[in-house]
């Protein structure tokens, strides 16, 4: 996991570097060939890996009021100011694995007023386990914690989730990493 995010850091940084305005599905597409190139053995044969690299790509216009975002095997989520609820998917795809030549990473242009937030997460956060019953998060009860936490400032809300995140654990070994990253506009 270290060695694919070293890896993809680096080549997003260069890819930006190189087209600052370019369209956040295509940095994935560039940024997919080159993880997969770099994780081909030499001669050929399968991938180092088995699997690859999970994402989120956004771009925020605070002018417009949108993000534009593309993503592979992450969904974002909107909490309107409202309550309503907005979730998008991204891509069946990894990032590091062979993809079709045609294919292209679906962008999602989503519009937002004062008030609504957005969250991005990993999977290690609806994927641990704990309560009760030593069951997995999932992710209606992620989202129920985003409702439960609208309405608080943000640095409570950082405080309501690591609280929460530590109670479901309890005693229960964490599985994988957890990123939870929210802007409220």
């Amino acid at each position: 996991g270290a060695f694919m995010s070293l890896i993809a850091i680096n080549t997003l940084d260069h890819i930006v570097s190189l087209n600052p305005t370019a369209n956040v599905g295509d940095v994935l597409i560039q940024l997919n060939e080159v993880i997969h190139n770099r994780l081909q053995k030499n001669d050929g044969d399968l991938a180092i890996v088995k699997d690859g690299l999970d994402i989120i790509l956004c771009k925020v216009d605070l002018n417009s009021k949108t993000v534009t975002f593309a993503s592979a095997h992450h969904k974002l989520f909107v909490i309107r100011k409202n309550g309503l609820e907005e979730v998008y998917n991204g891509d069946k795809h990894h990032i590091g694995t062979a993809i079709q030549k045609d294919f292209k990473f679906k962008e999602q242009v989503i519009n937002l007023n004062t008030g609504d937030q957005i969250f991005m997460l990993t999977d290690g956060i609806y994927d641990q386990k704990g309560g009760k019953q030593g069951k997995k998060l999932y992710l209606q009860r992620t989202k129920d914690l985003f409702h439960s936490i609208n309405d608080f400032e943000m640095k409570e809300q950082n405080e309501a989730v690591r609280r929460f995140l530590d109670e479901w654990k309890g005693d229960k070994e964490q599985l994988d990493d957890m990123l939870l990253f929210s802007i409220r506009f």
